[in-house]
């Protein structure tokens, strides 16, 4: 099946939300199955993650025109590592005014990605691509479908990995604030689905092609809505 074969069944799954429908509602509401499916798996797949923040950080994005800034994925690394203690003061999502992380939170040395497959970006190069980030991101909302542009974002901050550590935990953060405020299910890189994603992100890193890794996205959102889709709902509900 073709990439925009899968897109367009993913789309077919949205929950409704769109950047076009500003009511309150829209705005704070996504579907309650996909909360107790990301708290559930977040157990899992993001140990140490703050999963009940993570949500609340997808819900305040649900429904809006997309932003970002620096400080947002300083934010999200805190709730992957759940550092409670640092940078407590954020401001509010998509704020400006705001320089993004402090210097000490980004590693001073070298470091292998993807199961050590390739090297990370240089330490001194942190400060300029990570201010670079946000704008490469909000720029390419414009020409690329959602699940690609998350797929994207996953990757770039992946290949940075601006941290000492929980890099792929934040990287899986921010894909799911991508995919849930454009109304798609926020998918989890798990033990049973982590080689699949490490493949796909050294084969779109390797021919500088993003379609193996957006393949697998779409696949693995078209996977959990059908999970979804197909579990008995809970007592009362």
């Amino acid at each position: 099946m073709k990439l925009n074969e899968l897109l367009q069944l993913a789309d077919s799954g949205r929950s409704g939300i769109s950047p076009q429908e500003k009511s309150k509602k829209s705005q704070q509401t996504l579907p309650g199955e996909w909360k107790s499916f990301f708290l559930k798996a977040a157990r899992e797949a993001l140990p140490g993650a703050d999963a009940n923040a993570a949500w609340q950080f997808f819900v305040s994005g649900a429904g809006q025109e997309l932003s970002l800034t620096l400080a947002d994925i300083d934010r999200l690394y805190c709730i992957a590592g759940y550092h409670e203690h640092t940078r407590p003061s954020l401001p509010a999502f998509g704020q400006e005014g705001t320089e993004g992380p402090e210097e000490e939170l980004f590693r001073t040395s070298s470091m292998k990605i993807l199961d050590g497959a390739f090297d990370a970006a240089d330490p001194e190069d942190l400060p300029q691509l990570m201010h670079h980030l946000p704008d490469q991101i909000l720029s390419s909302r414009f020409t690329l479908h959602p699940i690609e542009l998350a797929a994207m974002s996953l990757k770039r901050l992946i290949d940075i990995s601006p941290y000492e550590g929980k890099n792929e935990e934040a990287a899986v953060l921010l894909m799911d604030r991508i995919l849930t405020g454009a109304g798609f299910v926020p998918i989890l890189i798990t033990p049973e689905n982590r080689e699949a994603f490490m493949d796909a992100l050294c084969l779109s890193r390797r021919i500088c092609d993003m379609e193996p890794l957006s393949r697998l996205t779409a696949e693995e959102i078209l996977r959990q809505q059908r999970s979804l889709s197909s579990a008995p709902l809970p007592p009362g509900q």
